[in-house]
């Protein structure tokens, strides 16, 4: 069991693209939102803008379903484009709120 479980962490490292893990603070909510953030294997050395993906868990899921469920690290850089995956928590459809403020919308995340 530990020989896969190294040979699984070694084989994720090795995947296209930077992945970084997030967490956002916002103010509106009053608290700190995780967000997976893929850039294309280029972004580092670049010195160029890059369209930008917005991509949006279903309920019940969170910010790193895109990456368990397909090959969007691999797409993100033969692409050149920015993948961001914010966690909605859990079951917020993604709009504000006005009975509770901790789900935000979307433009928590686009904004400014």
């Amino acid at each position: 069991l530990f020989v896969s479980m190294c040979f699984v962490c070694q084989a994720a490292d090795n995947l296209p693209g930077d992945l970084q893990q997030l967490n956002i603070r916002s103010e509106k909510m009053g608290k700190d939102v995780p967000v997976a953030v893929i850039l294309p294997d280029k972004y580092k050395d670049a010195k160029t803008n890059y369209p930008t993906l917005y991509l949006l868990h279903g309920a019940g899921d969170n910010q790193n379903t895109w990456l368990d469920r397909t090959g969007i690290r691999q797409l993100a850089s033969q692409y050149n484009v920015i993948v961001v995956c914010p966690d909605a928590g859990g079951t917020s459809w993604y709009f504000d709120s006005p009975e509770d403020p901790k789900y935000g919308s979307l433009n928590q995340f686009v904004g400014k």
